[in-house]
């Protein structure tokens, strides 16, 4: 698993992980976000995984609207935030 970005006094929040393009809406309840402009069906660079890993510590769910993903595609995107579990 890659290390999760944080700032100087340890806190890791959306701001202090590059943003690669990648949009971030809240749904302006407890939590939920979505996230759009990004391209599922493609490999994800690291700086996009540590910034949804961020988003989703802060937002507890996220949604990806607006995704036709086959079973490969969701295999890789999430192997790209570590191995899966022995449950």
């Amino acid at each position: 698993m890659l290390p999760t970005p944080a700032t100087v006094d340890g806190t890791v929040t959306l701001a202090s992980v590059p943003r690669m393009g990648i949009e971030i809406v809240r749904s302006g309840q407890v939590c939920g976000a979505a996230v759009r402009c990004v391209d599922l069906t493609m490999p994800l660079d690291d700086a996009s995984v540590d910034y949804i890993r961020v988003a989703l510590l802060e937002q507890h769910v996220l949604s990806f609207p607006v995704h036709a993903l086959n079973d490969d595609d969701l295999e890789r995107f999430r192997l790209a935030f570590g191995p899966f579990g022995d449950d």
